[in-house]
């Protein structure tokens, strides 16, 4: 007797089982089957597990009828599976340039008519791959106009009735950009809604207040993790209309995290959706599952299978076969934009200039490095991962030696070592420097700095210390220099709240040419992605230098970006103190820059280099008694 397959409400019904073998039956149980009491088996329903079921019963010539419903969904599938497939070739033969040149001139002339904003070639490619591919990503790099990609896409959506709603899931960073950008892009402004900040008691009010109005919804991804069912609630509600985009993509990277959790939820309840990175694969293959999973929900193209070969060829170093995998399973599904296609003027990272620390920062530098020199005398007593955490601290208390003294009175997590002993007039030059002397780095920027705002240009002072952008901001106030800060303390601009300098409104000053606000002082962590200030200046200092490479990019593209670079050369300068650990951090970083910049430029290259975190390299710490 044939295997009947049926549906009914709470799943797939099997009746009939009594031709298959004890392993059969197990793999139904695998896939989540169990035994009902009239001797028939029930399998929840998805697309996967029909399809999977199907297929195992034909390869193994067991014999089955299908229930229309069931038919009817397979004949669907297998529709939808053969469009699918036309999809993917058609976005891997634009990129290969192969396409319907009458569909993209149809494009661009929507483009041309319906966008306030003219878009740049890369641009228009960009955003017909999205139109072409429906869900899809975009690779390109930082300061290639992606926002300006997606409004594209959107507004091509949204006048054939697609969506009508736009809701963006990123860092709070990028909230600003967005709003602004939906205005400068489709010529209007957005009615949004910010859910994030505040109680989530207050936010579920918004969740289920009257949506008509509302165009651009903006939620970052810790607000996500704590609302997805509210958020999965609220696409629902509207009815799947909605283009939902994961902004700066690499923070759902981590396979099980919370944060990727949640997307992948809140993904499967909208039928449109998008992801921008420009770094898909920072560290690992792994960095790109989740991305795709969101993409393409039940058609995932990275299988299991996929995934266990990616690790192997990752461990085994075989990176033509994985890149071989790769293209043929998503290749099609991204675009990319390389720094070289932007057109932009050149990127100009000046000579450091060395300098000498005036005498109480350098009698302090020398007394610290010369003990960390006698603590580590004493490391071969210690374990391998002890070694590493007092070198990262070590680092640290150079690197704020450096930028300024009074940094090393704070505390360092994970990291108990005195390195300041009990040497009184040690710690009381430390306590008491501010009233004692300024240091030579933060003399220099002054005098750089009233000589670049007397030529009416601006600046961006970069440092990667709270105390030293604190200490940079009430000088430059004291020298009646006009200067404005974003830290991570600098408050995000929230809807129905009225706020005074949020970073949005710092930016906005900051980025018109005519305003009186010409020093930007940023901290590279809050700051150094998402946010553009290029419109008005092309110019940065570099007080102090961390080993976080991918946040040093990130940082030189603030200010060399599509809309405002392409003609204005970008220059960048650094202060160094001679004979200190300053110069072995920027040589340790550029380093890490020129890899990882080539690597960049390929498809499917995965870094393998501690781009993030602190260099704990024994070496950076060798000769540290040569301090002045």
């Amino acid at each position: 007797m044939p295997i009947d397959i049926g549906l009914r409400a709470d799943g797939i019904i099997l009746t009939d089982v009594s031709n298959l073998k004890p392993y059969m039956l197990q793999q139904l149980r695998v896939w989540g089957a169990r035994p009902q009491p009239d001797n028939t088996y029930l399998l929840p329903y998805s697309d996967n597990v029909l399809l999977k079921l199907v297929g195992y019963l034909t390869e193994n010539r067991i014999a089955h009828t299908l229930a229309d419903g069931i038919s009817l969904k397979l004949d669907n599938f297998n529709t939808s599976n053969s469009e699918h497939a036309k999809m993917l070739s058609a976005g891997q033969d634009f990129k290969n340039g192969k396409f319907d040149v009458n569909l993209f001139r149809q494009h661009e002339a929507f483009i041309k008519s319906h966008l306030k904003r003219t878009l740049l070639t890369h641009q228009l490619k960009a955003s017909f791959h999205l139109y072409t591919m429906g869900n899809a990503a975009n690779f390109s790099v930082p300061g290639s106009g992606k926002t300006t990609v997606v409004l594209a896409y959107y507004e091509r959506l949204k006048s054939e009735h697609r969506v009508d709603k736009l809701f963006v899931v990123g860092p709070p960073s990028s909230f600003g950009p967005w709003r602004e950008e939906f205005q400068k892009v489709l010529g209007r402004p957005a009615v949004e809604k910010i859910l994030a900040g505040g109680s989530q008691s207050k936010r579920r009010e918004y969740y289920f207040a009257p949506q008509e109005d509302v165009e651009l919804y903006l939620t970052s991804f810790q607000t996500l993790q704590n609302d997805a069912t509210f958020v999965a609630d609220l696409l629902d509600l509207l009815s799947g209309k909605v283009l939902l985009v994961v902004d700066e993509a690499h923070y759902m990277k981590q396979v099980d995290g919370r944060w990727a959790t949640s997307v992948l939820h809140v993904g499967t309840h909208a039928n449109l959706r998008c992801v921008l990175t420009g770094t898909p694969m920072p560290h690992s293959y792994r960095d790109l599952f989740n991305l795709f999973s969101f993409l393409m929900g039940a058609r995932n193209p990275i299988t299991a299978s996929d995934r266990a070969h990616l690790e192997l060829y990752e461990q085994e170093k075989n990176y033509s076969e994985a890149e071989e995998l790769l293209q043929n399973r998503i290749g099609s599904l991204f675009y990319r934009v390389r720094k070289e296609d932007l057109g932009l003027a050149a990127q100009r990272l000046h000579e450091p200039t060395i300098l000498q620390m005036n005498p109480i920062e350098g009698r302090i530098y020398a007394s610290i490095a010369g003990r960390i020199a006698r603590l580590s005398e004493e490391d071969y007593l210690r374990d391998a991962d002890t070694i590493a955490a007092l070198q990262k601290g070590r680092l640290m208390r150079l690197r704020q030696a450096t930028s300024y003294p009074k940094l090393l009175t704070t505390a360092i997590p994970n990291y108990h070592e005195d390195v300041l002993g009990d040497e009184e007039s040690l710690i009381s030059a430390i306590t008491k420097y501010d009233s004692s002397e300024t240091p030579a780095k933060l003399q220099e920027l002054v005098r750089r700095i009233r000589k670049i705002v007397s030529n009416g240009d601006k600046v961006v002072v970069w440092s990667n210390f709270i105390g030293t952008v604190n200490l940079i901001s009430d000088t430059l106030k004291k020298e009646g220099i006009l200067a404005k800060k974003i830290i991570g303390e600098t408050p995000i601009e929230r809807a129905n709240i009225i706020q005074t300098d949020t970073r949005e409104k710092i930016r906005e000053e900051f980025n018109d040419p005519n305003s009186k606000l010409k020093v930007l002082i940023a901290n590279p962590a809050a700051c150094a992605e998402s946010i553009s200030l290029h419109k008005a200046c092309h110019k940065a200092i570099y007080y102090d230098l961390s080993f976080n490479c991918a946040q040093f990019l990130q940082s030189l593209d603030r200010i060399h970006r599509v809309g405002g670079s392409e003609k204005i050369a970008s220059t960048y300068d650094f202060l160094m103190y001679d004979r200190t650990v300053d110069p072995k951090i920027y040589a340790n970083l550029l380093e890490k820059a020129e890899r990882m910049q080539a690597l960049i430029n390929q498809d499917y290259a995965i870094y393998s280099l501690n781009m993030e975190e602190d260099d704990t390299d024994a070496s950076i710490l060798q000769g540290l008694a040569e301090a002045k």
